[in-house]
């Protein structure tokens, strides 16, 4: 038996567990590459647009070339499978959590140590989640245009979310030079709600929260989020910043001290902390 993951691109996805019985085949392309499937072979099901895990498949029959069903132009080979775990889109593993790269394409092999790394997040069967207390996971660092609930917002909402996305984004890339991983979290609460942290540094263990100014207001917004995510990720943070586009004013770096949240900024092409530099 082989293990495969199978990317779901536009696939609408399920967000309770008991939803994925429905799933009876898989669709793979481009033209002229036919997946090896055997059957037999397991499944690991990557929802693309959700970034995660949800189920786990097997491959139930022979894969078959029918481009004339609907929507199979791009992806004409049809292999029948039956889901055999899945749970709440809202618990489903990360990639980080599994400890696997995702690349381009509809499937690839991976090994058995991966899969069982998964399995152990997907038992068999379908469990709806049942929390009782918020469960942090790992998640990427998208691009900033890549949240869905950014058109949600007003324009000067947008434009300040895109600031600190650019903020993010660049300390992230800072820090993964120096060879640091990198990652946020996506924190569900047991109401089913969701929040998400800027950037946790796994090296330094490190929480930051990025604000697109160094005003009053911003700055008092950033603690109560640093406050609250810090009660809640997994692992606990040691260290906590904000980070902002320039340091703010005496006072305020005065306050920030006495919480002790360090300050991050930009500084031309460099990032700079108010910390001995030991944060960047």
């Amino acid at each position: 038996m082989q293990h495969w993951i199978k990317n779901l691109y536009n696939y609408p996805g399920h967000t309770i567990a008991p939803k994925w019985r429905d799933l009876s085949s898989v669709g793979d392309g481009p033209p002229g590459r036919q997946p090896q499937y055997a059957i037999g072979d397991e499944l690991l099901l990557y929802d693309v647009p959700r970034r995660s895990f949800p189920a786990r498949a097997r491959v139930t029959g022979e894969t078959e070339h029918r481009p004339g069903l609907v929507n199979r132009e791009r992806w004409p080979y049809v292999t029948p499978v039956e889901v055999i775990a899945a749970v709440d889109t809202e618990v489903a593993p990360t990639p980080l959590m599994i400890d696997i790269a995702i690349t381009q394409g509809g499937h690839r092999r991976i090994g058995e140590e991966v899969y069982d790394r998964a399995v152990s997040h997907l038992p068999a069967g379908f469990r709806r989640a049942r929390l009782t207390a918020p469960l942090s996971r790992p998640i990427a660092i998208e691009r900033g245009t890549a949240e869905p609930f950014e058109q949600r917002f007003e324009i000067s909402t947008r434009t300040a979310y895109r600031r600190e996305q650019a903020l993010v984004q660049g300390l992230t890339r800072h820090l993964r030079k120096k060879g640091h991983r990198v990652w946020r979290h996506a924190i569900t609460l047991p109401d089913g709600s969701e929040l998400r942290s800027d950037l946790f540094d796994d090296d330094t263990l490190l929480l930051v929260e990025a604000k697109a100014k160094s005003d009053r207001s911003s700055i008092r917004m950033a603690i109560g989020q640093l406050l609250d995510y810090e009660r809640l990720v997994s692992p606990k943070p040691k260290l906590l910043a904000i980070l902002l586009p320039e340091p703010p004013a005496d006072d305020l770096l005065a306050l920030l001290d006495t919480l002790k949240i360090r300050v991050i900024w930009k500084s031309g092409a460099r990032f700079r902390d108010n910390h001995r530099g030991s944060l960047v």
